[in-house]
């Protein structure tokens, strides 16, 4: 991606670079259109964020209870959060990814 490139998404806007926070506490140059507001990143920080994202995540399959779906909490995450049996959570749908937050954090 190079400053002042027509947008890929809307091609009106031109982008424009900037700071983004990737993850909680990482920021990464990134451009930003300035008609739209999508950002862009380059292939090699998006590659760094990736590998970030991959580290820390943990594949799972979901499974079928009774007539809900349920999702396992691996157990190096549940200790880690001290988490226990039939403990409260919180699921929601953030811009299309379900997110799971344990109730007492």
């Amino acid at each position: 991606m190079i400053e002042k490139e027509k947008c890929p998404k809307c091609e009106k806007g031109r982008l424009h670079k900037m700071f983004d926070e990737a993850e909680p506490g990482i920021r990464v140059e990134a451009f930003k259109c300035n008609k739209c507001n999508e950002v862009w990143y380059s292939q090699e920080i998006m590659e760094k964020i990736e590998a970030m994202q991959k580290g820390k995540a943990e594949e799972r399959r979901i499974v079928k209870v009774g007539n809900s779906l349920a999702a396992i909490i691996p157990s190096k995450i549940a200790k880690k959060l001290n988490l226990k049996e039939k403990e409260k959570i919180y699921v929601e749908e953030q811009n299309g990814q379900v997110c799971i937050r344990a109730s007492k954090l």
